[in-house]
């Protein structure tokens, strides 16, 4: 029998403090994508261009300093995060398979589908999902190699040209985020 201790213990593996994390990365998304959940227009750009009031603006310019370029970066890493101990924790079991992962990323991906198709054409769970699947090819390889590619799309000035096509399969403008926020 375990004592109660021990299964303290066993379920409380979570890291609490990330969920904080999401949940106040979460908030900030939430804040940037109020204007467009709002919108009736296809297009935010065309949607901006009515609010041009001086109060209009400035609120726009508080929500670029501290919300557009912050919170979205955050959203990226604890997504590689949760990967990353996801198959850390595998590992050390020796069950790490990229059957598990991809399975993940298919769920991921035909909930963001299903979320563009029924709810709000910004989702980017479909854009996290394909993300994610090129990350399991990249968990059993060298630092300096994962080192190298992260130097390298960090640098990378070609997003849009990458992402548009995606995006506009999917009829999603979830695009913006990568090219506004790198």
């Amino acid at each position: 029998m375990e004592s109660k201790n021990q299964k303290t213990a066993i379920t409380s593996e979570r890291i609490e403090l990330l969920d904080v994390y999401r949940g106040f990365a979460i908030l900030g998304v939430f804040v940037v994508n109020i204007v467009i959940m709002n919108s009736t227009f296809l297009n935010q750009d065309e949607f901006a261009k009515q609010w041009t009031s001086s109060l209009d603006i400035a609120i726009q310019k508080v929500l670029q300093l501290f919300f557009y370029t912050k919170f979205f970066p955050i959203i990226y890493l604890l997504f590689g995060l949760g990967i990353s101990m996801q198959a850390v924790k595998l590992f050390e079991k020796e069950k790490l398979t990229k059957a598990f992962f991809f399975r993940r990323m298919f769920f991921l991906f035909a909930f963001g589908v299903l979320h563009i198709l029924l709810l709000w054409s910004g989702d980017v769970l479909n854009m996290y999902a394909l993300l994610g699947l090129f990350t399991v090819f990249l968990i059993k390889k060298s630092d300096k190699l994962i080192l190298g590619l992260s130097v390298f799309f960090l640098l990378f000035p070609f997003y849009d040209y990458i992402f548009e096509p995606n995006a506009n399969f999917f009829n999603s403008n979830s695009c913006v985020y990568f090219s506004d926020n790198f």
